[in-house]
């Protein structure tokens, strides 16, 4: 038999759970680094989401958030 036992599929969560919030975390202290370091690159990302915002292709209008 190669199941797995309940405790090992609680385990694998946890450790998957953990594993991928410690990536993007670290990816996004990247970016926020990377933002920082070169302000050229920071105002052309705002000048883009700006852009897209004003343009009416809000994402966040198509999204329903919960109450």
């Amino acid at each position: 038999q190669n199941k797995l036992s309940t405790e090992e599929i609680i385990a694998n969560c946890k450790f998957f759970s953990i594993a991928g919030s410690d990536t993007v975390s670290n990816a996004l202290a990247l970016v926020i680094y990377y933002l920082a370091k070169y302000e050229e690159i920071q105002d052309k990302l705002r000048d883009e989401i700006d852009n897209e915002v004003n343009n009416n292709n809000n994402i966040f209008n198509h999204i329903k958030f919960s109450k």
